[in-house]
This record gives structure tokens, sequence and C-alpha cells, in this order.
């Protein structure tokens, strides 16, 4: 731990331990509702992003002269017609632990790039930001006042992108890997960041992201299930590797979450198992894709963020659950 932030690392994702008030504020949620609607776009109306791949310094509003956090290197993707047509999707893409600070930057490009197929395919703007940890890992709030945090830099990349292009506020989503994967669920389960947190997102993608790696306790099965069962159910589509040394943990998510009142039924979790290890697949942007355009966010003029809807019936996506028929949920 960093200045009172957390590392999240590979090798080290099981070390967070939450603080009583938090624990508290998650158990006073309430679960939100789904419904099957068709979104009006809401548009950013960003202008000047450029096209293709680039990357860039950009400053963390707020925390410009910080050493670490002040400015990021993000890494970034315009498709062909982004300025063209409709307002577009985002997606925040979280790389793994890389081994440095340089490396991360490296991972952060490689995630892109592996994106850019399905982004360019499908007209989405991509984000990559990098991390900061001395080990290449995510420097993580453990309480609302922790900042700067890597959680900040990702806030200002996902504003970045809608200065620069228009994207359609319903539509943007995270994705992450292995430590990345443990970020993204952590944002989706923990109100911890004011402009980083699950109401800012349609849907989730992880690969070989646990719970354990960051949103709850490790080791802690009831305080796990508390805060899946503090939490609205949100669109969740995850990837796992059948040797992957996480493996039996994603199992232990999937049957706490649904117990809490996530679906494979009505499509906020959907899962595929892979023969392989702790890895990504070169057909899993595809797959994800799939699962995540299927949802929008409406976009409040309250304070208060109303409910994720749903954008389109389900398409046959063709996976692998975790569990077999016997354990289907209601």
């Amino acid at each position: 731990m960093m200045g009172g932030r957390l590392l999240v690392e590979l090798g080290r994702p099981l070390q967070r331990l939450l603080r009583g008030a938090r624990a508290i504020l998650l158990l006073g949620l309430t679960v939100s509702s789904l419904i099957a609607v068709a979104a009006e776009p809401v548009e950013s109306r960003g202008s000047g992003g450029a096209i293709g791949s680039y990357e860039l310094v950009l400053p963390t509003p707020g925390f410009e002269t910080d050493p670490r956090f002040g400015n990021k290197t993000l890494i970034v993707y315009g498709p062909s017609q982004a300025h063209a047509g409709p307002a577009r999707p985002l997606i925040l893409l979280l790389h793994g632990t890389a081994g440095s600070p340089l490396a991360a930057i490296q991972q952060a490009r490689n995630v892109r790039t592996f994106w850019q197929p399905v982004a360019e395919a499908e007209q989405i703007v991509l984000v990559a930001p990098s991390a900061s940890g001395n080990s290449g890992g995510w420097l993580a709030p453990i309480t609302s006042s922790d900042r700067p945090t890597d959680y900040d830099a990702m806030a200002a990349a996902l504003d970045f992108a809608a200065a620069r292009y228009n994207i359609n506020l319903r539509l943007v989503y995270v994705w992450g890997f292995s430590s990345g994967g443990h970020v993204a669920l952590d944002l989706g389960l923990n109100r911890i960041h004011p402009q980083l947190n699950r109401d800012r997102f349609a849907a989730f993608a992880v690969n070989a992201g646990v719970m354990e790696g960051l949103a709850c306790p490790p080791n802690d099965a009831i305080a796990c299930a508390a805060v899946a069962a503090g939490t609205p159910a949100f669109p969740l589509s995850v990837a796992i590797g059948e040797s992957d040394p996480l493996f039996q943990r994603v199992v232990a998510d999937y049957k706490r979450l649904v117990g809490a009142g996530w679906s494979t039924q009505t499509g906020t979790y959907r899962s595929t198992r892979f023969v392989g290890g702790h890895t990504v697949l070169a057909e899993h942007p595809e797959w994800h894709w799939q699962n995540l355009r299927q949802w929008a966010r409406r976009v409040a003029k309250a304070p208060e963020p109303e409910p994720i809807v749903s954008s389109a019936p389900f398409a046959s996506v063709t996976d692998r659950p975790l569990q077999g028929p016997e354990n289907k949920d209601n």
C-alpha cells in the first residue's frame, strides 16, 4: 500500500480490507430495476479528436502538479467514422499488472490494439489509461477522500473522449483484464469515487477479474456476499480460463452474484469458460461486445442516476456458462 492507496497487482490481488464504514454504506443500497426499452442517444457533442491510434499526456484535473497522477499517458483509438453519423459508444480499457510504470504504458497500447478490430468494425471509441504503481499495477482509493489515485486519471480519460468525440453517454462501458478486471468489478460494486462508479457505465466486462481482488475482503465469504447483496444488479460479462488460478474464485463470484439478484436469464450475468490459463483470447473482444452492446444507461437530469436499460432484445451469444443447466438461477 502506498500513500494510503491500494496497489492492485497480479500476484498480490487479494490484499484489500474494506473499512467498516464502507461496508455499512454498501448495505444501505437498493437493487435497481432493469427494463427492456430502446434508448434515444444522449450526445456529448465533442469534437476535434484524431482518427486512428494515438497517445497523449493527459492532465488529471485538480491534480496537475501531483508527480505520480498529475499527467498520465493515455492511449486512444478513434474509429474512422467517429465524426460522422450517430454518437459513438465508448469503452474504458484497463490492462493487467505490467511489471513497471513504463511497461504499463505498453500494456495500455496492447489492450487498445487488441480491441481495435472490433472498435473499427463497430465504430467504438477506445481509451486505455496506464497504471501508476511501481510494479505497473493500479493504485485504487480506499475511501472517497483518498485522492488522487488512478481512478481520477480514468475519469479524466472518459472526460477527454467525451470532449473530443461525439459519445453516446448512454453507451459507455468498461473492460478489464486481471488486475484491470479487479478494478472494473470494484467500479461496479463499490461507490468509492464520485466521478467513476457504476453510474457512469451501461455494462461491465472482465477477463480473469475477481471480487476478492479489490471489491471485497479476501477469503471472507460473508463480507463478499454483503457487497453483492448491497449492490444493484448491473450487466456483467465474464470470461475465465479453466486452468486460470483464479477460476474457482470466479465461480464463487458467480454464485454470490446470482444469489444477490444477477441473472443469466435476463442477461445481467453472462459468462464463458475457455481452455487456457490467465490470458485473453482473440475472440473475447467480440464476445464481450455482443454482451455489452445490448445495454444502455439512462442519463438522468436529477442528481441520482436512473436505472440501466436494455437497448435491444438479447441476441444469441455462444458461451460456456460457469455452471451447468442444473445450477441455473431463477
